[in-house]
This record gives C-alpha cells, sequence and structure tokens, in this order.
C-alpha cells in the first residue's frame, strides 16, 4: 500500500494516484539522500501538539498532508527545481520525470561547484529504529554478530533472520561433514543411540546423493 515515509498526501487518503505520486516519492527520497534527514525528521515539527505521542508512520502521515517541506538549505540553488514535486495538491505538483531528469541535468552542468560539494551528511535514520541518532553520527544499534550484520546487509533482512539463517547453514553444513566422515570410516555402529542415528546418517547421505546426480545431470 506505500511506506508512510515516502507517500504522497492523495496516496495517504486513498485518493486517485498517478506519475504525480511516483515524482513526490522520489524526490522526498532525493531530499533525504541530499542533506541526511528526511523532510519531516525536524525535532519541532514532532513536537507539534497534533502529532506529539502518535506512532512514526501516523505523525509522517500527517506531516506529509498538512506540513509543508522546508526547504532545502544545503543547495539553495537546486531547492527550486525540487519543490515543485513536493506540492500537496497533486494536479499542481510536477508531472513529468522527463522534465524533471532534464532540469536535474541542466543544474548540474549549470553548477559544476556543487557536483561536489561536501555536505556533514549523516546516514539517515531507520523509520522504526527507537534510538535517536545525532548530527554527524551514525545511530547506535544493538551489538550482532559480524556474520549475522554482514548477512542482514546484503540480504536486506533484520538481525533476527540473519542470525537464524546463519546458525541453520552451520548445522546443515555440520552434518554434511559428519555423514561424509561417516561413509568414509565405513559406516560404524555407534553404541546407545543405535539405530536411530545409523537411520538417520542413512538419509542424510541418500539426500545428498540424490542432489549430487541432479547436479551432475544438469
Amino acid at each position: 500500500m506505500g511506506t508512510p515515509r515516502y507517500m504522497s498526501p492523495e496516496q495517504i487518503q486513498g485518493e486517485q494516484v498517478g506519475p504525480y505520486t511516483d515524482l513526490y516519492a522520489l524526490v522526498t527520497m532525493m531530499y533525504e539522500q541530499l542533506c541526511g534527514r528526511h523532510p519531516y525528521d525536524h525535532p519541532e515539527l514532532n513536537n507539534l501538539k497534533e502529532v506529539k505521542g502518535l506512532p512514526a508512520p501516523f505523525r509522517m502521515s500527517w506531516h506529509h498532508m498538512n506540513t509543508e517541506v522546508p526547504p532545502l538549505l544545503e543547495l539553495p540553488s537546486l531547492w527550486p527545481h525540487l519543490a515543485p514535486a513536493l506540492v500537496k495538491r497533486p494536479f499542481d505538483r510536477a508531472q513529468d520525470a522527463r522534465a524533471l531528469r532534464d532540469t536535474l541535468k541542466r543544474w548540474l552542468s549549470e553548477h559544476p561547484q556543487d557536483r561536489a560539494l561536501l555536505m556533514p551528511v549523516r546516514r539517515p535514520q531507520r523509520f522504526y529504529d527507537p534510538t535517536p541518532s545525532t548530527q554527524g553520527q551514525d545511530a547506535p544499534t544493538p551489538s550482532t554478530r559480524p556474520t549475522t550484520r554482514a548477512l542482514s546487509a546484503q540480504l536486506q533482512v533484520s538481525p533476527e533472520v540473519a542470525h537464524w539463517g546463519t546458525l541453520t547453514l552451520k548445522v546443515l553444513i555440520g552434518l554434511i561433514g559428519a555423514s561424509l566422515v561417516w561413509r568414509i570410516a565405513g559406516y560404524p555402529s555407534i553404541p546407545i543411540v543405535d539405530p536411530y542415528l545409523t537411520g538417520f546418517m542413512r538419509r542424510v547421505l541418500s539426500l545428498l546423493d540424490l542432489i549430487w546426480v541432479a547436479l551432475l545431470g544438469a
């Protein structure tokens, strides 16, 4: 249905959407990337009586419908070209993505000094991260295992899912290694837990054989 952080007013209200809706979301993300903060991530806006105490999605939706976007002070020469795409009324908003693209290309050619502009940018805060971040610093996050954190970053999944996925992968690798060692050792009988473990290992080996035959056939 949409992400409240980037939804246009008409999309929030369930009205007709169109290319102007996508342009609104696109320029909102551009604003966030250019200055390191969402247009409505200002303490004075979040402390308004109308939104104070509301959950983050509802607070953000209210701002999209009622609050004018603060000017992009970091790039004042670019802001007049982006502002038309953030107008509240959809039919008063910029309608053509190609026109916006051409305008941005022209701006880049006319302002070469701003292409290498170094601004004090921080990584945008995660929408549902309850831990506030400070300007110039990344938001502190709970410590996780390095492998879990790397896997979650690559797959775009939560650290918990990545942790259990990593654990499952380790168990599978362990089972495969144990079954291969058991086969090389000549299928020895294992006291106490036999025949349950023996039958289990035979099933693992059979599955490995099927996978190997399938791979060779492919």
